[in-house]
């Protein structure tokens, strides 16, 4: 069990959401565009690893049991997944209720808890 601080992200549609959460985690890496693009709730848990600790040799990597692969050090293919998976919602629903359960290992972060939930204001 990971000891984190857990918090809501929630405002209109392109207020800049999604940005604060990549400056926190170090990481441009979630899909971003002029309509909504976050059709899913994206949790997102940073946990601190502490320098030589990570897996793979990498200062930071993303692990996500909806990819594929389950686990990535590249954050612009993560961002290609992540794309990938709210294609996949039908134009005709908008919004799922399945979240995107994201962790992001590195050591320049605190252990945190944050979802960002698609823009509905």
């Amino acid at each position: 069990s990971i000891d984190k601080d857990e918090s809501l992200v929630f405002g209109s549609q392109s207020s800049g959401k999604t940005s604060v959460l990549e400056e926190i985690a170090g990481h441009e890496f979630v899909p971003k565009g002029n309509n909504m693009v976050t059709c899913r709730s994206l949790e997102l848990t940073l946990i601190d690893t502490p320098t030589g600790i990570t897996n793979s040799n990498c200062k930071d990597y993303v692990e996500c049991e909806q990819f594929a692969l389950g686990q990535f050090d590249d954050f612009r293919e993560v961002q290609n997944q992540l794309t990938r998976l709210n294609l996949d919602v039908p134009d005709s629903v908008a919004v799922v209720n399945q979240p995107i359960n994201l962790k992001v290992y590195s050591p320049i972060v605190s252990n945190l808890s944050l979802v960002d939930l698609p823009g509905y204001i």
